[in-house]
């Protein structure tokens, strides 16, 4: 079971992990298209840490997005440390980390969710309108 953080992480801790979860993001070969604005990544993790996926968008002008996957060897200890330093470890169940982040303007936003980690499956049903609800918008 994992342990419950008695006390929030400083703002300093936080944004030293908002950081390095950006930076290795932004350090995948995927993302070098200098056409997108936007980016919203739903990082998945189960067992621990032991299983780990991600995917998301990239959003360009107006209405353009594509779909991304970044490499996991090259995400996964930046979004599990953070995990471990907000959580106190990284959970065994399902949880769901998303991030969102213009690189117009630097703005970024992490949410975990543990709880209802479903709340942002992306199935076929419902692609378009995910990648519209998960557009960051910090403009």
């Amino acid at each position: 079971m994992p342990s419950a953080r008695s006390e929030p992480i400083s703002l300093a801790a936080r944004r030293a992990h908002l950081n390095a979860i950006v930076e290795a993001v932004l350090g995948c070969d995927e993302l070098d298209d200098p056409r997108w604005h936007e980016l919203s990544m739903i990082f998945s993790t189960t067992r621990g840490g032991r299983n780990f996926g991600n995917s998301g968008y990239a959003y360009g002008d107006m209405s353009a997005w594509w779909a991304v996957a970044l490499p996991v060897l090259t995400v996964k200890p930046a979004v599990l440390a953070y995990l471990d330093a907000v959580l106190g470890s990284v959970p065994e169940t399902l949880c769901r980390v998303l991030l969102k982040y213009n690189r117009v303007n630097g703005r970024v936003r992490i949410e975990v969710e543990r709880h209802n980690p479903q709340r942002w499956d992306i199935t076929p049903g419902n692609a378009r309108s995910m990648q519209a609800s998960l557009r960051p918008g910090f403009w």
